[in-house]
């Protein structure tokens, strides 16, 4: 290989458009990023809803992340993504973190159903059992401790998800990435 080889190869790799470097353009990004979305939504909507898919969703959306970690933006948005997946990663967290501390009172609840002879403590009229609010169960709960943790650490997690969510969302429209937005 001649010296003058050498340099232009050199020089090649150096330029961002040559593809040495393996980024991707623009469209090319978003096309990887949509596919990679569009193939996890398609698991997660095969998912039956039976009231436990928080807990089969959650890894299916660590497996995306690691996938999405994968891709190569252009460098003009490589900061805005890596503050993407961040964020992804935080929403991930809330969700985790939700499971966890939910499963935890749905357990102190149940048992403090047992203690009250399973019924609440103020029995419940036949409309408030077919529209349950929040308001009407705390007016019948309000004696149980654990009702009041629930409920304390549920707008904890809503406040969470709420800010993670945002974040995530904000990046994601400065990235054009709306098909991840589900």
């Amino acid at each position: 290989m001649t010296r003058a080889t050498v340099v232009v190869a050199a020089v090649a790799c150096v330029l961002p458009a040559t593809g040495c470097r393996h980024e991707s353009s623009s469209a090319g990004f978003r096309a990887r990023v949509a596919e990679i979305c569009a193939r996890y939504s398609e698991k997660d909507k095969a998912i039956p809803r039976s009231g436990d898919e928080l807990r089969k969703s959650i890894p299916l959306l660590r497996a995306e992340l690691r996938e999405l970690r994968g891709v190569r933006p252009p460098s003009t948005a490589a900061w805005t993504y890596r503050r993407w997946l961040a964020a992804f990663d935080s929403v991930v967290r809330v969700l985790e973190h939700e499971q966890v501390v939910l499963a935890s009172d749905s357990a102190r609840l149940d048992a403090a159903f047992k203690r009250v002879d399973k019924a609440p403590v103020r029995p419940l009229t036949p409309e408030e059992l077919k529209h349950p609010t929040e308001a009407i169960l705390s007016q019948a709960l309000e004696p149980l401790p654990e009702w009041h943790a629930f409920v304390r650490h549920s707008r904890t997690i809503i406040r969470q998800a709420n800010k993670a969510g945002l974040r995530f969302a904000l990046l994601g429209r400065r990235l054009s990435l709306g098909q991840c937005m589900r």
